[in-house]
């Protein structure tokens, strides 16, 4: 949306009158919190719509440039601000706003600043809170552990009782309820001082300078030194850190500090570690181990040294040795033969005696070497003799092997045993000086072999690779394991765990090396090669899709081996649901978000690669259109409107004031769809459409046109249009409001149609005339009353134009059916209908009714039945001519009982008589043989009524 707040009042005030409000109970509103349920900077708001009438979408506009179409919004506000807040509501046949105004209180910065952060002994500090904008209260706590102190003043002071560090805290709150805090690192603490003698040892008479340096807090200053010396010399004072003294006695001085006082009365002592001063060692002696000058090279020289009043000396072995001690005893083993210079000198106290320097001679012999094995024989080792010396016999000794003879060879080679642990030990001797010196040394000889627990593993499957009959653990050799392209250092473990994580045949071997290098390298190539089998699993799609689209996923997984089938697939989409297809249908996600697609496929050897991929389906963009449907005359325009908070767009470009507008104008020429479309900056589209029905001005006709019509006949008449219709005049008309009254006339009229389209566009008006013919005229003459089975004759009078006669019923006592006068026989009372035809097809009806006497002689009652149920003579019942209906008939016995009463029934019907049993009284015949009165009275065709009594016999 890109309405301004005013635009969207105006914008739903023009809808409501339009089209109205289709719900009218429903209500927008919303509430907005915070996680604090204060409303500072920066903050997040959470907003969520509270509308009842279930709105279907949602347009925001939280008045920061942010917008919004969930039920629920996060908001974050980064300044403080008022900020109008508007939520629009999307019904089905409508939206509706409401807005909120929301302040967001700016949020303090608060600093704390002290007169000091540093007092060199307890006292007060005065603290001060700045800010930047009206704080209400402060809370400060010192740090302490004395309770925290409320003001609305931002100054506090505070008096630190003990030494010790401390972190003042201030809190400054806003009458908005906003806060913040500030820190102020307090110490009380002593002063620091740094202090030294120098020199501090030496010869006496040694004029030292003392020196101390105070740490002192800001705004502090040394106000004076109070030095003790720690000898005779008297104590002083003086107003800088420096002084000095002169130390006369060899006495260790332990006792010398030095007191500080600042100029704000801080006050610290500085202890001087333990210093003193000496006179030179006299009578330095120095003796060789055995009081000797010559040693053999294999001895390590013992030095003894003595002086008087000595206590360090410091021992100088002329080969870059130099060792000082307060031990009056050094050794040192040289490397070298030759004649050697020690040189000893004495010190007490730091003040050196006279040096002493001792001349020495090593000789003899040397003993050394170095080795290394055959590279093609690794238990043969050759021996490099490198000793010092002229030596008369020298001997090789391997372990527990007999000694070797003294031979000529000088560096000798050895073929060791297959696999072990042995020494070489090589002796030297100096028959002319008697000396003798031996080096031993180790050597490891093994036959390693290395195997692995598979030669055939699927990929990512764990094999492991081991090596026996290796060197044994104390020669520290270490292993490399080059497999399948990469290098495992393994250090001393001969034991490597593998799962190989690519497909091929691989030609693995392991390296065993000695840590000290000097011995040909193991190489153990593993034999055969191993296979690394098992299928690729993979596949392609999209990476992101609109939610409404379907995500078509190509598997493209293979089998290493072509023989080696792929048996069965496991996909999941990561919405929980399962396929197992090689070729999975096109997945739909109902919701938007990120999913993890994966494949898990299986070959006919059971090796199984997985893979999966994230794709993310993005939403779609909410759009709601109004109206849904509208109608104008040809000529109007009408305004439609689009809520959406994505890029809009009208599709339709014709006859639109504006077709990226949310509000535009429409005037078309024919009914039309405008379909507006939505599309977020994900490129998905939702589309929405109004129908714009457009009226146009018509003309019509009315069916059937002027006509000739018999009077009274009825014509519908029936216009070619359809639409909110009046016909005039009213005469004749069943209805003058509907589209196809039916007419009645008796003579010519003419009938004006207006019709109005059904919303009231247009309107138009059409004719029609009804003519009418001559009516014919009959006249069927009086009613004839006339004895049965009399003659007699029908002498209508008709009008001129009467071309045609029909007499009705087709009763087969009349001599003609179709003439004007026809004659007959009475033989039952009967009504005769006339219909004439004139020349235009115009008809006329009449009728004329002719009776029978009434004579009572035409009714006739028998006097004597037989209700034995034969079939025959069964019913006391009446026949006649002429007559109706039989009013009543009652029987009564002799004792003047009535027995059988039936009223209002036809004559001759022998069941509606009396069958001689049942009665309709409280007297019940017993169907005995006896003679009964009855009564009866009948109403003859004519309308005359005609009582009777008698007497019948009932036989039984």
């Amino acid at each position: 949306m890109h309405h301004t707040m005013r635009q969207i009042i105006v914008l739903l005030l023009t809808f409501f009158l339009c089209f109205g409000v289709a719900n009218a109970q429903a209500t927008v509103n919303f509430t907005f919190t915070t996680p604090t349920n204060y409303f500072c900077s920066p903050q997040l708001v959470t907003f969520t719509q509270a509308c009842t009438g279930n709105p279907t979408n949602f347009i925001w506009n939280f008045g920061n440039g942010q917008q919004g179409s969930s039920n629920s919004q996060v908001v974050n506000y980064s300044m403080a601000g008022n900020y109008t807040v508007s939520l629009t509501a999307v019904y089905e046949n409508e939206a509706i706003t409401t807005t909120k105004v929301i302040t967001i209180n700016p949020t303090p910065v608060v600093t704390l600043s002290a007169s000091t952060n540093y007092l060199c002994q307890p006292g007060m500090v005065t603290f001060t809170a700045g800010n930047n904008i009206p704080i209400a209260t402060y809370v400060i706590n010192y740090g302490d552990g004395t309770a925290p102190v409320t003001n609305t003043n931002p100054t506090f002071t505070h008096n630190y009782t003990a030494y010790g560090n401390y972190t003042a805290t201030v809190t400054g709150t806003t009458a908005a309820g906003c806060t913040a805090t500030a820190q102020q690192a307090i110490t009380v603490a002593k002063f620091a001082i740094n202090g030294s003698v120098s020199p501090s040892n030496g010869c006496i008479s040694t004029t030292a300078t003392l020196t101390a340096i105070p740490n002192l807090p800001p705004g502090d200053a040394p106000l004076n030194y109070a030095w003790v010396y720690g000898n005779a010399t008297p104590n002083a004072t003086t107003p800088t850190g420096t002084t000095t003294n002169t130390y006369s006695t060899t006495t260790t001085i332990t006792t010398a500090s030095v007191t500080i006082t600042s100029v704000l009365g801080c006050t610290n002592q500085f202890n001087f570690g333990a210093f003193a001063y000496g006179t030179p060692p006299t009578g330095l002696q120095v003796t060789a181990t055995g009081g000797r000058t010559v040693f053999c090279g294999s001895e390590t020289i013992g030095i003894t040294a003595t002086a008087l009043n000595a206590n360090a000396y410091t021992y100088n072995y002329g080969d870059g040795t130099i060792i000082t001690t307060s031990s009056t005893s050094s050794s040192h083993k040289y490397l070298t033969l030759g004649n050697k210079n020690i040189t000893v000198t004495p010190f007490f106290n730091g003040c050196a005696g006279t040096p002493f320097t001792l001349n020495i001679t090593v000789t003899g012999v040397i003993a050394n070497y170095t080795f290394t094995n055959s590279c093609a024989a690794k238990s043969t080792y050759q021996f490099n003799n490198t000793s010092q010396g002229t030596y008369t016999s020298y001997s090789w000794v391997y372990s527990n092997i007999p000694t070797m003879p003294n031979t000529t060879v000088y560096s000798p080679t050895y073929n060791y045993p297959s696999s072990g642990e042995y020494t070489t030990k090589l002796l030297l001797t100096d028959a002319a000086s008697g000396c003798n010196d031996s080096l031993i040394t180790t050597q490891y000889t093994a036959t390693p072999m290395v195997n692995a627990t598979a030669t055939q593993v699927c990929k990512d499957s764990a094999i492991t690779y081991s090596v026996t009959n290796s060197y044994v653990a104390a020669s520290n050799y270490q292993y490399t394991f080059y497999l399948n392209g990469q290098v495992y250092g393994n250090g001393a473990n001969t034991v490597l765990l593998n799962k190989p994580a690519t497909h091929g045949t691989y030609n693995n071997f392991v390296v065993i090396s000695n840590p000290a290098g000097n011995t040909c390298n193991d190489t153990l190539v593993i034999t055969p090669t191993t296979q690394v089998n098992g299928p690729t699993a993979a596949f392609t799609t999209t990476t992101q899709q609109c939610l409404v689209n379907a995500f078509v996923i190509n598997n493209t997984s293979t089998p290493y081996i072509p023989t080696s089938n792929i048996a069965s697939y496991r996909w999941s989409y990561g919405d929980g649901t399962i396929a197992n297809t090689p070729n999975p249908a096109p997945h739909n996600y109902l919701l938007a978000g990120t999913y993890n697609i994966g494949l898990k496929v299986t070959d006919i050897n059971n090796c199984a690669d997985s893979i999966t991929q994230t794709i993310t389906v993005n939403p779609m963009p909410l759009l709601k259109v109004f109206p849904k449907r509208d109608t104008l005359c040809l000529g109007q325009v009408a305004t439609l409107y689009a809520y959406t908070v994505d890029t809009l767009l009208w599709r339709n470009t014709a006859n639109i004031t504006c077709n990226t507008c949310d509000t535009t104008q429409v005037q078309p020429t024919a009914t039309v769809q405008y379909i507006a479309q939505a599309k977020n900056n994900f490129g998905c589209i939702t589309t929405d459409t109004a129908t714009i029905i457009v009226y146009q001005p018509f003309t019509f006709t009315i069916n059937p046109a002027d006509t000739f019509v018999c009077p009274k006949q009825q014509v519908v008449l029936r216009p070619t249009i359809q639409g909110v219709i009046t016909w005039q005049p009213s005469t004749y008309l069943s209805s003058t409001t509907v589209n196809q009254p039916i007419s009645s006339p008796d003579t010519s009229i003419t009938y004006i149609a207006t019709i109005a389209d059904s919303v009231g566009c247009f309107t138009n008006t059409a004719s029609v005339t009804i003519n009418t013919y001559p009516r014919p005229t009959v006249n069927a003459a009086p009613n004839q009353v006339l004895a049965y089975n009399s003659p007699f004759t029908l002498n209508p009078t008709y009008s001129s134009n009467v071309s045609a006669y029909q007499w009705l019923p087709q009763a087969n006592n009349l001599s003609c059916l179709t003439c004007p006068t026809p004659s007959g026989i009475v033989v039952n009372t009967q009504q005769y209908n006339i219909r004439v035809t004139s020349t235009n097809g115009c008809t006329a009806t009449d009728s004329v009714l002719v009776s029978i006497l009434c004579d009572k002689a035409n009714i006739f009652v028998p006097n004597v039945f037989t209700p034995n149920n034969d079939g025959v003579n069964d019913y006391f019942y009446v026949t006649a001519r002429g007559y109706n209906i039989i009013n009543k008939l009652v029987m009564y016995n002799r004792w003047g009982q009535k027995v059988y009463e039936r009223y209002n029934f036809l004559p001759n019907i022998p069941n509606l008589g009396w069958n001689g049993v049942s009665g309709n009284s409280n007297t019940i015949n017993n169907g005995t043989s006896a003679t009964y009165v009855y009564y009866l009275q009948a109403t003859c065709d004519a309308g005359q009524t005609h009582s009777q009594k008698g007497t019948v016999v009932l036989i039984k």
